[in-house]
């Protein structure tokens, strides 16, 4: 019997956004990076399931985006461009072996971020984003 083992979500997106020319200057993370730059996207899980677990054949994600920048309206723009990326090409082979069948752009939500303040101690422009994808599994791991 072959193990299917699911793609890292948070490495795949995060790596795929980075790759993109529209996101060029933005930093892609799934930690705070130190040193920030003035645009920050973090990204994490933050909830999903496995469709047909067994075995397993796919993965439900949610993930959320905190898009950062210097204003509102910096932070509103970049949110958008991400989900605008994401709806346009996440989907297919985004990586070898990493099969996207579907993705979902969800709530745009303002959060300024009091935690990670501007100069000054002003709260961060901050967006959240909510994707919904569904990947499919790497091949096989050894027995």
């Amino acid at each position: 019997m072959s193990l299917e083992i699911m793609p890292d979500i948070e490495a795949t997106v995060s790596g795929w956004l980075q790759s993109r020319p529209e996101l060029t200057g933005v930093k892609i993370a799934t930690e705070w990076p130190p040193n920030a730059p003035t645009k920050v996207v973090l990204l994490h899980r933050s909830g999903g399931e496995t469709l047909d677990s067994s075995p397993m054949v796919a993965d439900k994600a949610t993930l959320q985006l905190d898009v950062y920048a210097q204003s509102k309206g910096d932070a509103s723009d970049l949110t958008r461009m991400v989900a605008a990326v994401l709806a346009a090409d996440f989907v297919g082979e985004v990586e070898p072996g990493v099969w996207v069948t579907s993705t979902t752009i969800g709530n745009m939500l303002y959060l300024a971020d009091p935690d990670v303040p501007l100069a000054g101690g002003k709260p961060r422009p901050r967006y959240a984003l909510s994707i919904s994808t569904i990947v499919r599994p790497m091949p096989g791991a050894p027995e």
